[in-house]
């Protein structure tokens, strides 16, 4: 999480703002895992697969950010980017899209 804000931060591209409904956002994620669980509806390998989800699609939407902001592209085509890199190198996207956010920049391959 702490990643995803700080690569906002660099990006220049997102307020203050936008940083706290990003934390409002996964709190909210995570108190609805935690319900789920309090009603016996989900088991601790699903909530551990739910929250690997939801640390993956944040931070692919943060490398997607990054990239709209220092390659000048579109949502789509950051996605796009990604996955070219992702299957270029042959690395899952959640690792190339962590990469991105760690560094700010795309990975070399």
């Amino acid at each position: 999480m702490q990643e995803q804000i700080d690569a906002l931060r660099a990006s220049g591209e997102r307020n203050h703002d936008d940083i706290i409904q990003l934390q409002e956002e996964t709190t909210l994620d995570r108190k609805m895992i935690a319900e789920l669980q309090a009603e016996g509806l989900i088991d601790r390998e699903h909530i551990t697969q739910l929250e690997l989800a939801l640390t993956t699609s944040r931070k692919i939407g943060a490398a997607i950010g990054i990239l709209m902001a220092t390659q000048r592209c579109t949502e789509d085509q950051g996605f796009d980017i990604l996955c070219w890199v992702s299957q270029k190198s042959n690395r899952k996207l959640r690792d190339v899209a962590g990469e991105v956010v760690s560094t700010g920049a795309l990975p070399n391959w």
